[in-house]
């Protein structure tokens, strides 16, 4: 049903095996056991599109970047057609409204979508129809992007995203209400960019935030709340040689923080950590018909200490419409909070390892242009060790 836990796997891993993106913005959450990111609030309606990288991406991605790498980028005030207002109506008394407004020039755009969506629902365990609860769910959002260009070199980019949702659910074990399972959330995410490019260089400084807050109530009527933020600060930059050599760089600074109840005391505590890493992912084209990439990054985590992961790729062109290509990474996924706070009494916290993985794959990729149709197969294999 509309707003129940929802996750995307990737090469069949569990969903805590791949990062998510929002418009550049690290959308895991701190307040999690498993550090994951749901997408249960995510609305498409101001969606631009949406990348996936398959395989492990930890030398670009970091952490939790082993069975890939999901991109969401929402529209811009250059986007097409986004300007208008969609009202739909529904079963299950389901309604939802979507409104979007934006505009560009050669100095600035500016794009603003609201979104709010209401349903009954159904129920995930009883359509039993004299006794019928439904599950219902609202959320209410809001997307906001800004571009002013300050001259030829230097441009500054924002984004907002904002989702208060509500949903009802259902109780497992017969004899309980359901009455009263609920989640209240709120989900806010925002990043600040300063873009500069001169000649061959091109250089960003980035701030993002993200605050996640959850209201669980459970069948008794009881309440628990679950904090999770994040402040990250990076450095990223890009040189080209030429046209098929560049090289992509970076330093991070990234603070995980999460306050709930632990469960074994049930009280509050307050956590955090932090992870300070550099990277680099050199592009080139050895041959006409090939292409690589190599690269390599540095993690330095406040409780789990130095780690290195890689990557190289190739890709051969058997024509303009055909591809071979292959990959091999490592990747690597720190303990989330939860390890080492508050589902756990760890007298030595650094006895906990991080998780890490070597993956390799081989595909082929074709165009039927009569037909219109992409064809692509690929095989791999990843190994982690949990």
């Amino acid at each position: 049903g509309h707003g129940t836990v929802t996750g995307i796997q990737l090469r069949g891993l569990p969903k805590r095996y791949s990062t998510v993106y929002i418009d550049g913005v690290k959308m895991s959450d701190p307040s999690t056991s498993d550090n994951s990111f749901y997408f249960s609030n995510v609305m498409n309606s101001s969606i631009e599109r949406v990348e996936v990288l398959r395989g492990s991406q930890s030398s670009v991605y970091g952490s939790g970047a082993i069975g890939g790498t999901i991109n969401i980028f929402t529209k811009e005030g250059n986007s097409d057609d986004i300007n208008k207002i969609d009202i739909s109506k529904g079963s299950n008394n389901t309604k939802n409204l979507d409104f979007s407004y934006g505009d560009s020039d050669e100095k600035y755009n500016y794009f603003v979508g609201i979104n709010k969506f209401v349903t009954d629902g159904i129920s995930a365990m009883n359509d039993v129809p004299s006794i019928n609860d439904n599950d219902g769910y609202e959320n209410e959002g809001l997307i906001a992007n800004y571009g002013y260009k300050i001259n030829n070199n230097l441009k500054f980019e924002s984004g907002l995203r904002y989702s208060d949702s509500f949903l009802n659910y259902d109780e497992v074990e017969q004899g309980r209400t359901d009455l009263n399972n609920s989640t209240d959330d709120a989900e806010l995410s925002y990043n600040l960019r300063l873009v500069h490019e001169s000649g061959k260089f091109k250089n960003s400084l980035v701030y993002n935030k993200t605050d996640i807050e959850r209201l669980v109530n459970t069948y008794q009527n009881n309440s628990k709340n679950y904090f999770g933020e994040r402040d990250a600060i990076y450095l990223i930059g890009e040189y080209n040689f030429n046209l098929d050599t560049k090289v992509v760089y970076g330093v991070d600074h990234e603070i995980d923080y999460s306050n709930y109840k632990d469960d074994w005391s049930g009280l509050y505590e307050n956590h955090s950590e932090f992870i300070n890493s550099q990277y680099f992912d050199f592009q080139f084209r050895p041959k006409e018909k090939l292409y690589s990439t190599i690269g390599f990054r540095r993690d330095d985590h406040s409780i789990a200490g130095d780690h290195a992961t890689g990557r190289a790729t190739i890709a051969y062109k058997l024509n303009n419409l055909s591809k071979i290509r292959t990959s091999y990474g490592t990747g690597i996924r720190y303990p989330a909070l939860y390890d080492y706070y508050y589902g756990t009494v760890l007298t030595k916290k650094e006895d906990l390892k991080p998780e890490k993985s070597k993956s390799f794959d081989i595909g082929y990729d074709t165009t039927f242009k009569k037909i219109n149709t992409n064809f692509n197969i690929s095989a791999f294999k990843i190994t982690y060790d949990d």
